[in-house]
């Protein structure tokens, strides 16, 4: 099973030219916490709600909007982005897919099939998963107490 199953398909993008305004309208009007940075159907980035918090709020970004709110309107998809990011493949089987993730620091890889940006997957997506995973292992581990416990010898007293 392939990781496309966990992610989702409907991915979000904006051009490197939309302004930080158009981004954070897209992303609350679409309800996610990541858009794409396309041209001509390449990826170029991804934005993250984080990476608009710490460029907007913060001393850290070309604009601060508390300094001076005027600044945001010179921000773009451009300046914002994390340019060329991590990527995982359509069939890349889940275990990889975290160890991406945990190796890239990123709750968010878009998915790719032959070079074509297919879906997302998140960390949030993730978890359910792993949550069901982890209680297949413990009933596993269960059965198996039960089974050793059947058939040990009692202890001498």
């Amino acid at each position: 099973m392939g990781i496309l199953e966990t992610g989702r398909e409907d991915v979000v993008s904006v051009a490197p030219d939309a302004t930080v305004e158009e981004i954070a309208q897209t992303m609350f009007d679409q309800s996610v916490g990541s858009v794409l940075v396309e041209e001509n159907g390449e990826l170029e980035g991804i934005i993250t709600d984080r990476d608009l918090v710490v460029e907007l709020m913060t001393g850290d970004g070309a604009a601060n909007v508390f300094e001076d709110p005027s600044t945001a309107a010179d921000v773009t998809a451009q300046n914002l982005m994390t340019a060329d990011p991590v990527t995982v493949d359509h069939e890349m089987e889940f275990p990889k897919v975290l160890r991406e993730m945990e190796n890239a620091a990123a709750r968010r890889i878009p998915i790719t099939k032959d070079g074509d940006v297919v879906g997302i997957v998140t960390l949030d997506d993730c978890l359910p998963r792993i949550a069901g995973e982890s209680e297949q292992v413990s009933a596993k581990l269960e059965s198996l107490a039960g089974v050793v416990r059947k058939e040990s010898p009692e202890p001498d007293t």
